[in-house]
């Protein structure tokens, strides 16, 4: 395991280093910005930003545990940098390579939550937001969508996870028909009747009152049919 002042460091370099990358954003100097994220990678994880790229999400996780043990800092602060590593290729004009590392930092931030992380010290809703921002022109591969609409739920941000949770179900339909789409129909309806468990403050506080919540579960339900 990564040891708490390894990882207290680590994010004070972060933190530094994200004040630098703004500076270069800033003077447009892209080229010198992606040289410091793949020292960092060598730095902080003994790896390169071209092997990072190019690594499967489970096996980059596997790279940033020790002993097998994941951790969610790290997967967190990997994350960022693909995410930053996604900005300044865009600005580059390297659409498909941005496109790549931001949705890999979206599975690492999605893997960091599904594995019981803090909002503290790095909030990664906050990150999660930002690269749902820059990939609103492109369509979700079905798996993340998934993955993403459970966090949302999660996290008690209903009103996102039902706009994921319709968003996969019509992939499921556009991919496999509607009679292979009951499976994702039947979760749909699974998630509604979990919402109707809360209290009606959290459900508000979700931006979904209990009226759309039993709305949406009829229009689920009507679809099993």
């Amino acid at each position: 395991m990564y040891s708490r002042d390894y990882l207290v460091r680590m994010i004070e370099q972060m933190t530094q280093t994200l004040g630098q990358l703004l500076g270069l954003k800033v003077e447009r100097k892209e080229a010198q910005a992606l040289l410091t994220i793949n020292e960092l990678w060598g730095k902080w994880f003994r790896l390169n930003s071209r092997l990072a790229g190019t690594l499967s999400e489970k096996d980059l996780i596997s790279m940033l545990s020790v002993n097998g043990n994941v951790e969610s800092v790290p997967l967190q602060m990997a994350g960022v940098l693909l995410k930053e590593e996604g900005d300044f290729f865009e600005r580059q004009g390297h659409d498909d390579e941005s496109y790549r590392r931001r949705v890999k930092s979206l599975q690492l931030f999605l893997a960091a939550s599904e594995n019981g992380t803090d909002k503290e010290p790095i909030d990664g809703n906050a990150h999660i937001d930002d690269l749902l921002a820059s990939l609103r022109r492109y369509q979700l591969p079905e798996s993340v969508c998934e993955r993403l609409w459970r966090h949302f739920e999660r996290e008690g941000q209903f009103a996102k996870a039902e706009d994921l949770l319709f968003e996969w179900i019509d992939m499921h339909r556009l991919s496999d028909g509607d009679f292979h789409a009951a499976d994702a129909v039947a979760q749909g309806v699974a998630f509604y009747e979990r919402l109707l468990s809360n209290e009606d403050d959290a459900l508000e506080d979700g931006n979904l009152p209990r009226a759309e919540v039993l709305e949406g579960l009829r229009k689920l339900q009507t679809a099993a049919e």
